[in-house]
């Protein structure tokens, strides 16, 4: 019976327990850049984290496995990192990678099992760009070169287009047809030569088939291509409608003259 209990225990301190890992990716890499189902590691905190084989990473509007994170998709030359990335085989989401000019690294939430030899084994990995919000009114629309800005201030009775913070969202359109954008039509300032769409990282797009960014009442989010945004079938007017003023209720009306005369009053307020 004495050995029995020991056995038991024994096997009971093997088990692996749950541990969730949060913050910034430091060093990332992936054990077979040419299989892409490779498995691979990430660094994150003080974590040595294992990517096990086949596991898919969950991007904001995406899904990859962590060697497209370092490799363009076949046949679509533009849709990984950047160039500069290429060269040096790294996925520019490490705060070390040479080609991350930003010096910051990609934001990873990691549910993992932490093994009894120390071994950190991710199950779900999720990772966003970075940790940054805005919120505020759109102020202007360019429909020609696709971005909105937001918080811009007026400017002769009109809105300067050189005022508030450009919006563009990440639209590379879907895999079938690279370059064309379900939900803008984007070109011009700020937009890298041979850009897909003006997109600055198509791994991070939006969903090309479904709409993953509205408005903060709800509407779906698209930026129309047609002058003054009027006639649009892929971003009608109908995803964005101008909110109606509906003036306060009018209990009294007094017409200037004396009290008591001709005091017109809401039904609302005559007694039952």
């Amino acid at each position: 019976m004495l050995l029995a209990v020991i056995g038991w225990a024994a096997a009971a301190q093997a088990l692996p327990t749950g541990a969730v890992v949060v913050g910034e990716i430091e060093r990332m890499g992936v054990d077979n850049p040419a299989d892409p189902w490779s498995a691979g590691w990430m660094v994150v905190g003080k974590d040595n984290v294992i990517i096990p084989r086949n596991l898919l990473v969950e991007l904001p509007a995406n899904r990859l496995t962590l060697q497209q994170l370092f490799v363009p998709t076949p046949g679509n030359p533009v849709s990984g990192p950047p160039a500069a990335c290429l060269a040096n085989n790294e996925s520019g989401l490490a705060k070390v990678d040479r080609c991350n000019a930003r010096v910051l690294g990609a934001y990873a939430t990691i549910f993992a099992n932490r093994m009894d030899s120390g071994h950190v084994i991710a199950g779900d990995v999720r990772l966003q760009k970075a940790a940054e919000s805005l919120t505020g009114t759109v102020t202007y629309i360019n429909y020609t070169d696709g971005y909105l800005r937001l918080n811009g201030i007026p400017n002769g009775g009109a809105v300067d287009d050189n005022t508030g913070t450009m919006l563009r969202l990440n639209d590379p359109g879907p895999l079938n047809n690279p370059g064309f954008g379900r939900h803008t039509v984007q070109q011009g300032f700020g937009c890298l030569p041979g850009s897909l769409n003006c997109s600055a990282d198509p791994r991070f797009t939006n969903d090309p088939e479904n709409y993953t960014i509205t408005f903060q009442t709800g509407y779906p989010v698209c930026i129309p291509s047609t002058p003054n945004g009027v006639g649009d079938a892929n971003c009608p007017s109908t995803n964005r409608p101008v909110p109606v003023v509906t003036p306060p209720p009018l209990n009294t009306l007094n017409l200037g003259t004396p009290p008591g005369l001709f005091n017109f009053v809401s039904p609302q307020t005559v007694p039952g």
